[in-house]
């Protein structure tokens, strides 16, 4: 039930009276969708131990044979206010998420994206799109909100109504027998980090999927088959913790937290479904051709790679043209939407560049996730960079990163960060520093040979990312113009490693620039 509706309820509103005399339904509109405008109860209503979260998780789990060991008694002892984080997590609470958290993981990739289950989901999308394309579009329209309040027995009858003979398949699949098979299917393992990543962009706009199928039947001369993308869907972040140390940090930042998150990312599969088993004739050297412009060199790899399917070249051409069909999926999308994700290869790819126009290195790595953060914030506050994109109505979500009233940064670009290293198109490496008494990792990233590769290939195919790129790197060179002397004294004085004094010149050096970098 949305807000309007709520608002709007005179029924709801006269019962809800006779309870509490005094009640606005604005505000319990507010509450019901999770956004009451205070950081305390939004924190409550939207984040990771919300109030639904902890109920479904741990009640599905339960009835699923998944039981949580969870006291849910004791959360009002691990949450503590804070004025500008709303409700954080004590030190001692931290295992209360975690356990939350994985149960959370075994929930979706045990049952919500079971094989059977997904199975059953495309079966159920596919029916419902062919009864609303069978009634015509127009008055589909007029019938979304039926369609969307019926129950499970009114969709049944509707479904069964529209399609006649073709409802055939689903009504056998809820009878128990898998009408619908698997024919292949390509795990994380099997994907390259480009590969990854556009599945990923894939998995979170479905509707992609219907014209990237009718392709693949083009391709292959196969009436009636079907690709699927899944990913384990991310937890929300928005929550940070105290460590022991006294530190609010991001809670992704926690080690089991950051190990659910990375698991979660692994969990990704690109699926080739069919009603009947047949033989896929391709058309090999066709293949190879669309092939090359994404690897020149794939004639050279082919009997190499062919191992990896166990000498299987049915599913090796299959997994050739799946990539080709998802990467110029993924081309086409860039010129109507840049996605959050793009804008930090974007960055990552302007800083790597400019570092080696500048100072003739091209593998420096930016010093901790604050720093980029701090980047990404330059370049979001520039209204230039992105007017030319609203202008044109191309669509780019700037991060929330706080500001000097609201110190909250949500957590989405840390996941995203984690999700372009965890894919290959980030490199990240740690070292322990020391922070007053404290000695805590610290993280140091920069743009892969796979990320580079990403933005050749998917990106650079489009205008509006081109012009985009040019004006981060302006933004950016701009930034750091006063501080150029400095870094090259940086990078003059990092040849010497073992000199302790002048390594701490070094580090007062660095300390001094803005654009914080590290060798």
């Amino acid at each position: 039930m949305d807000r309007k509706k709520i608002i709007e309820d005179k029924d709801l509103e006269k019962t809800i009276k006779k309870h509490i005399k005094v009640v606005h339904m604005k505000d319990i509109a507010k509450f019901s969708v999770g956004n009451y405008g205070n950081n305390v109860f939004d924190s409550v209503l939207n984040s990771p131990v919300d109030a639904d979260k902890t109920d479904y998780i741990l009640r599905d789990n339960l009835h699923c044979g998944f039981p949580v060991a969870l006291d849910i008694n004791t959360i009002t002892e691990i949450l503590e206010k804070d004025a500008d984080f709303g409700c954080i997590i004590k030190a001692e609470g931290l295992s209360f998420v975690e356990q939350l958290l994985i149960g959370r993981y075994h929930l979706i990739t045990k049952i919500h994206q079971n094989k059977i289950n997904r199975l059953g989901n495309y079966l159920m999308a596919l029916s419902l799109r062919n009864a609303i394309i069978k009634i015509g579009i127009k008055k589909a329209i007029g019938e979304i909100d039926n369609i969307f309040n019926m129950n499970d027995y009114d969709l049944y009858y509707f479904l069964k109504e529209q399609l006649d003979e073709d409802f055939t398949p689903l009504s056998d699949f809820f009878m128990g027998k898998v009408t619908l098979k698997e024919v292949y299917s390509f795990d994380y393992s099997i994907l390259s980090p480009m590969d990854r990543f556009n599945a990923s962009i894939i998995s979170s706009r479905k509707h992609l999927l219907p014209k990237i199928s009718e392709k693949l039947r083009k391709e292959t001369k196969v009436e009636r088959i079907f690709i699927d993308v899944n990913q384990a869907k991310l937890p929300n972040l928005n929550l940070w913790v105290c460590d022991q140390s006294g530190q609010r940090i991001p809670i992704i930042d926690t080690p089991m937290i950051h190990g659910i998150i990375n698991t979660s990312l692994s969990w990704l599969q690109v699926a080739i479904y069919s009603f009947e088993k047949q033989k896929i004739n391709f058309d090999k050297e066709e293949i190879l051709n669309l092939y090359s412009k994404l690897e020149p060199k794939i004639r050279e790899k082919f009997e190499y790679n062919l191992e990896r399917f166990g000498g299987d070249e049915n599913a090796y051409y299959l997994f050739l043209l799946t990539e080709c069909l998802l990467n110029t999926t993924t081309q086409s999308l860039h010129e109507k939407e840049i996605t959050p994700e793009d804008l930090l290869v974007i960055t990552c790819k302007a800083i790597y560049q400019i570092l080696e126009d500048k100072f003739n290195e091209s593998h420096l790595f930016i010093d901790g996730s604050s720093n980029f953060v701090e980047l990404i914030k330059i370049i979001q506050k520039e209204e230039s960079v992105f007017s030319p994109l609203v202008e044109k109505g191309i669509m780019l979500r700037k991060y929330a990163l706080g500001s000097k009233k609201k110190k909250v940064i949500s957590s989405e670009i840390f996941t995203d960060l984690e999700k372009l290293v965890n894919f290959g198109l980030l490199y990240r490496k740690q070292e322990v520093v020391k922070f007053q008494k404290f000695f805590n990792k610290k993280q140091q990233t920069r743009i892969s040979g796979w990320g580079r590769g990403y933005f050749q290939k998917n990106l650079e195919c489009s205008n509006e990312v081109v012009k985009l790129y040019n004006r981060v790197y302006q933004c950016l060179e701009a930034y750091i113009k006063d501080d150029e002397e400095i870094i090259k004294n940086y990078l003059e004085t990092s040849e010497i490693q073992k000199d302790n004094k002048i390594q701490k010149k070094r580090e007062k050096i660095r300390a001094k620039t803005r654009f914080r970098i590290s060798r």
